[in-house]
C-alpha cells in the first residue's frame, strides 16, 4: 500500500507492507511510515532553503543591467530602519510615503517585436515591484494609516539593450523622487 501526505506543497510517498492502522502490528508501520515521510520533507525542505540561498552568477552584461537598476531606485527611493521612502512628484507639493517590505523581482526577459528588433533592440526587461503596504505623510497630521499594496505608478521598471547600451524606458522617476 502506498500512502502520501502533502505538506507545503510538496507529495511525499512512501510505501507500507500492510495497511496503515492505528490496532495492533500495523500501528509500529504507521510511526514508522511517518518516519519515513518525515525524513523525505526534511531533505527537500533543506534542498529548497538552500537552493535560496544560492545566488544566481551574473554575466558582464547583467552586472551592468543590475546597476542601473539600481541607480534609478537610488534616484526614487532611500531605506531607512527597514523601511524604504520616496516621495510623490505630481500635485501641489510633493507628499512623502513609506513603504513596507519593498522588493525588486528578478528580471524578466521580455518578447521583442519585429520593429524592436528593426530598431537594433535586442533584449527588454522588466523588474516588478513587491510591497506590502504604504502610508502618506500628511502635513498637519504625521504618518497616515497603512494601506495594502503600492502606491500609484510605483509597480516596477523596464529596460531595453540597444545597439550594445542599457536604457531604462519605463520607471516611476517621473512621478517619485528621493524625499528631501
Amino acid at each position: 500500500m502506498w500512502t502520501c501526505v502533502t505538506a507545503l506543497g510538496f507529495n511525499c510517498a512512501a510505501q507500507a507492507e500492510e495497511p496503515v492502522s492505528v490496532f495492533g502490528k500495523a500501528k509500529n508501520q504507521s510511526a514508522e511510515l511517518l518516519g519515513k515521510v518525515s525524513e523525505k520533507m526534511s531533505g527537500l525542505m533543506e534542498k529548497v532553503t538552500s537552493d535560496d540561498r544560492d545566488e544566481p552568477k551574473l554575466s558582464p552584461e547583467d552586472e551592468e543591467l543590475i546597476a542601473i537598476r539600481d541607480s534609478c531606485l537610488r534616484a526614487v527611493m532611500i531605506e531607512r530602519s527597514g523601511y524604504h521612502f520616496t516621495q510623490s512628484q505630481w500635485g501641489d507639493k510633493p507628499v512623502p510615503y513609506q513603504l513596507k517590505s519593498f522588493r525588486v523581482s528578478e528580471p524578466k526577459e521580455q518578447v521583442l517585436s519585429t520593429s524592436d528588433t528593426a530598431n537594433g533592440i535586442d533584449r527588454r526587461v522588466v523588474f516588478q515591484f513587491k510591497i506590502e503596504g504604504y502610508r502618506r505623510f500628511i502635513e498637519k497630521k504625521g504618518w497616515g494609516e497603512w494601506r495594502a499594496g503600492a502606491p500609484p505608478e510605483l509597480t516596477g521598471m523596464t529596460l531595453i539593450r540597444k545597439l550594445g547600451v542599457w536604457k531604462v524606458i519605463s520607471s516611476p522617476q517621473r512621478m517619485y523622487s528621493v524625499p528631501l
